[in-house]
């Protein structure tokens, strides 16, 4: 506990100031000799006032203290003023002694390092730590010093931060003072930047922008946020980089990669479009292969099914189909259409195409039908009766004013009735392909006719001359050298 303020108190610190020491250094002089700082200042103004007041004693101005004990020998003329000699000598010597303990005092401010710390802690200042911390680093109060220090620093460095209202100053104080005293406020600074700033982020389109973002405020709680509006950005320029592409197959891509996308309906919408644009191109054509490749390339959809129809459509159409002239169009006319007002002309063009090719392949000759008798008055036919005595099933083709084509199996018998003229027929064994096939031009009147047909080991399908009456086996060999 602080004392009360002597006349000693006053004493010294006139002898310190005579001697033209700093203010600072008489208070830190007299807190050393028990006073407080408040009663050392007390004594420092009371000195420099001209006021010596303490609560046991006058005041008085120390500094003519000299002059009166000079004053007090002067008129001593009487022997009981000899105590007052040796009182004012006494005193004299107490004062030697005061002034001798104060510049031991001096001593001791100037070297030791507790009255520094003390007059640091008065001026409370930067550089007044500063200069201790200089001085007396391993000293006990240095740890103190450097504390207080430290926390007269940050200051000036908080205040700047958050005056600024920018992120970087901000970022600079918590680097330095990472447990500063101002932590949690830096923190809640910058997080009010990014919520002010997130607010006009979160409305751009650009990438580039929200990734800058997401960079100068990683940590903060609009993060999440902001990767999800990241997220959309990317997505929708992905989606918008497919779209100006106008091309289906990488709409198409984009919807087989991105199943859970926001885009998907704006996608399949697209498909859709491209889809129409693309089949108005076609939708006129005559082409099977263009239609078909259209229908691969847009299977599953509408479009698909319209380039099917179209196609159809084709398969209908005789004069398309003659210009494709081919077995297998008219055959898929057929299928697609059994009861087809054209079936009896689009069979006819089956055979006719079917002779043709069996003509290409180099066929053998066939002999012309016998005539069985002349015809009555009310034929207006021919009549063919055709025998198959191969062994193999016999497909007899008959092309002329009508087509027609029997399918014998062996041993089998059918009768043919054609209008008169003239024919280009073919036998063939269709099922065999090392039989060889035989082809003939046959004039049919009006009247009966007969075809029988044998074959010869070896010697392929042969075609006889029909006769009236079935030859026997053993006199097909006669048979065939009469032929030759």
């Amino acid at each position: 506990m602080a004392r009360k303020i002597e006349q000693a108190d006053f004493e010294v610190a006139q002898v310190l100031l005579q001697a033209r020491r700093a203010d600072a250094d008489i208070i830190a002089a007299l807190v050393y000799r028990g006073l407080d700082r408040t009663s050392a200042a007390h004594v420092l103004r009371s000195l420099k006032s001209g006021k010596t007041e303490t609560s046991a004693q006058p005041p008085a101005v120390l500094a003519s203290l000299p002059a009166r004990a000079m004053l007090d020998r002067k008129h001593a003329g009487t022997d009981a003023g000899a105590p007052r000699v040796r009182a004012t000598r006494d005193r004299t010597r107490n004062l030697a002694v005061e002034a001798a303990a104060a510049i031991i005092l001096l001593l001791l401010l100037q070297f030791h390092p507790w009255p520094h710390y003390q007059l640091a802690w008065f001026r409370d200042n930067e550089a007044a730590y500063s200069r201790f911390v200089e001085r007396h680093p391993d000293s006990k109060w240095a740890k103190a010093a450097n504390e207080r220090l430290r926390e007269l620093r940050e200051e000036p460095v908080w205040t700047a931060a958050l005056n600024s209202g920018e992120l970087e100053p901000l970022r600079d104080y918590l680097k330095t003072y990472p447990d500063g005293k101002h932590l949690a406020e830096a923190r809640a600074a910058i997080e009010k930047l990014a919520q002010s700033q997130w607010l006009t982020v979160s409305l751009s389109s650009s990438e580039e922008e929200i990734r800058d973002f997401l960079r100068e405020f990683a940590g903060t709680k609009v993060v999440p946020e902001a990767k999800r509006r990241f997220q959309e950005v990317q997505e929708q320029e992905a989606w918008l980089t497919v779209l100006k592409s106008g091309q289906l197959s990488r709409v198409r891509d984009y919807i087989a990669q991105n199943p859970g996308s926001r885009f998907l309906r704006d996608a399949q919408a697209e498909v859709d479009r491209l889809s129409l644009e693309r089949w108005n191109a076609v939708a006129s054509s005559e082409s099977e292969e263009q239609l078909r490749a259209f229908s691969r390339e847009f299977a599953g959809t509408p479009v698909a099914e319209l380039a099917e129809r179209r196609i159809a459509e084709l398969y209908y159409d005789l004069n398309w189909l003659a210009k494709r002239n081919t077995i297998a169009a008219y055959q898929r006319h057929l299928e697609l259409y059994p009861n087809s007002p054209y079936r009896a002309e689009v069979e006819k063009r089956i055979i006719d195409l079917e002779v043709a090719a069996i003509l290409a392949s180099n066929p053998g000759q066939l002999p012309p039908s016998v005539l069985l008798g002349p015809a009555n008055s009310s034929m207006t036919l021919a009549e063919v009766n055709v025998q198959n005595d191969t062994g193999y099933e016999l497909t007899v083709r008959y092309s002329g004013t009508e087509s027609r084509k029997l399918v014998l199996p062996r041993n089998g018998k059918q009768t043919v009735r054609l209008p008169p003229g003239r024919y280009t027929v073919t036998a063939s064994a269709d099922k065999a392909r090392d039989v060889q096939s035989y082809a003939g031009t046959k004039t049919l009147e009006a009247g009966r006719y007969e075809d029988q047909y044998y074959v010869r080991s070896g010697l392929g399908l042969p075609n006889l001359p029909p006769m009236l009456e079935p030859l026997p086996r053993s006199n097909l060999d006669d048979l065939l050298r009469r032929v030759r």
